[in-house]
């Protein structure tokens, strides 16, 4: 899970992923519009995401890095 305002709204986004997908809420809980996203992980593979504004546009990007175990 991570809790990081994505879309520059001052609100905190909360995403929520699993082995084949991520989904995002606002703080309402609510779905955001084109929020799921399918993923593909190896069955031991354990995604860790973080945020960062990688393209300078004031919203902030997910970003998975996976520990292969």
């Amino acid at each position: 899970m991570l809790i990081e305002d994505l879309n520059g709204d001052g609100s905190p986004e909360i995403s929520v992923m699993s082995y084949e997908n991520i989904i995002v809420l606002n703080s309402s809980g609510n779905m955001l519009p084109g929020s799921y996203y399918g993923l593909q992980f190896d069955d031991m593979a354990v995604p860790l995401p973080s945020a960062a504004d990688l393209n300078q546009d004031s919203s902030n990007e997910i970003i998975f890095s996976n520990l292969d175990m």
